[in-house]
């Protein structure tokens, strides 16, 4: 006879829902703190333009120079340059 395995809880992260993404043109730099921010709810991990574009809502392009712009700000790092990838800088992760 084989013993019925344990049901165990799994603690599973829970994250602040964000409030409702803009729709139409945005603020100037508005798309630089949107592209920060996502990458601040990721810390630790690196993602490419296409990856926030789809995930903001917004095109690959202008988040492309969002990140380019927020990487010489200091406020991002860009950890590969073919395929571009981004992260949010270590000192801005709080």
């Amino acid at each position: 006879m084989v013993a019925a395995p344990e049901l165990v809880e799994a603690a599973v992260p829970v994250r602040e829902p964000l409030d409702p993404l803009p729709e139409g043109r945005l603020k100037p730099g508005a798309l630089r703190q949107l592209a920060e921010d996502y990458l601040r709810m990721h810390p630790g991990e690196a993602f490419g333009p296409t990856h926030i574009g789809r995930a903001l809502g917004r095109s690959q392009g202008a988040v492309n120079n969002a990140l380019e712009a927020s990487t010489l700000a200091g406020t991002v790092v860009k950890t590969q340059a073919a395929p571009k990838r981004f992260a949010i800088a270590p000192a801005v992760t709080k």
